[in-house]
């Protein structure tokens, strides 16, 4: 059976890597080519949103671009089989396993997402004041955002203007631009900055009084958002304390009694337990993953 999930995953890997520039051409127009082409299209939305999100959003797109970010992953599973399939544990557990280690991948381009955005959030102020400033000299809100590029010193907003920037001298129009911009953060906020920026710039709106409205709500929203940060953060860092010390000394009594292992591993209903365990052990640790993601 192994040996079948080895032979179709190195298929899939050799496949996405044939008609990868297929793929990407369509991904990034997101129009049907013809209308028989409706289910292929469905089927890589969601390839287009998970490179958006692990390989451009996370700045990794020189390591993870070109498809190599659904490569790694397909070696990493391959490896992870290999190496659970010389491990003496029950066949549910092995899979059990091997789902946990497929996330781990997720989790850890998740957390740079997250040190991403907390990075952002100690400059937005400073990228919305210079903006402001910007435009009080010259009302052209492209050129203005070329200046902030120039002056930024946060490297991941920067990145988006240069894209954006580039974009705009090429000769791309401001609504494809602005679409390029949306798509290169993570930051809902900074989203939402951009958002109304492409909103007024469209419908020839009054972009000073925006952003003085927008610098004057980032400050009321930090002053209360620092508050609640602070004891959610520490409760969370108690939370996966508690939950990596119960590990622990899970692992230290098992070590220490050999007839526990015996239980768990030789008898049906060990089996069974073990199961239970790790699971409920796994989607307890999503929990607490997925409400450290939470953005108060």
């Amino acid at each position: 059976m192994y040996l079948v999930l080895i032979i179709n995953s190195l298929a899939v890997l050799f496949l996405l890597g044939k008609d990868h520039k297929f793929k990407k051409t369509l991904l990034i127009t997101k129009r049907p080519l013809q209308v028989h082409h409706q289910s292929f299209i469905a089927h890589g939305a969601w390839i287009y949103k998970l490179i958006r999100r692990y390989s451009v959003q996370t700045f990794l797109e020189e390591w993870l671009g070109q498809g190599r970010l659904l490569k790694l992953w397909g070696c990493w599973a391959i490896i992870i089989m290999a190496g659970l399939y010389f491990i003496n544990l029950p066949l549910g557990l092995k899979i059990l396993f091997w789902i946990m280690a497929m996330c781990m991948p997720a989790v850890l381009l998740e957390w740079r997402l997250e040190w991403i955005d907390n990075n952002i959030d100690r400059t937005l102020f400073t990228f919305l004041s210079k903006a402001n400033a910007c435009l009080i000299q010259n009302e052209d809100l492209i050129n203005a955002l070329l200046e902030v590029e120039r002056s930024i010193t946060n490297v991941y907003i920067r990145k988006g203007l240069k894209v954006f920037n580039t974009a705009i001298r090429a000769g791309v129009s401001s609504e494809v631009a602005f679409k390029m911009l949306l798509d290169s953060t993570h930051h809902d906020y900074l989203r939402y900055i951009y958002l109304n920026l492409e909103q007024v710039h469209l419908r020839q709106g009054d972009v000073i009084e925006l952003l003085k409205a927008l610098e004057n709500e980032y400050t009321a929203i930090q002053i209360e958002l620092n508050k609640r940060k602070i004891e959610l953060q520490h409760d969370r860092n108690l939370t996966l304390f508690s939950f990596v010390l119960v590990v622990l000394t899970a692992m230290r009594i098992i070590k220490t009694h050999d007839y526990i292992v015996t239980f768990y591993m030789s008898t049906a209903l060990g089996q069974v337990l073990s199961f239970m365990l790790v699971l409920s052990m796994g989607i307890g640790l999503g929990i607490v993953i997925i409400a450290s993601r939470k953005r108060v």
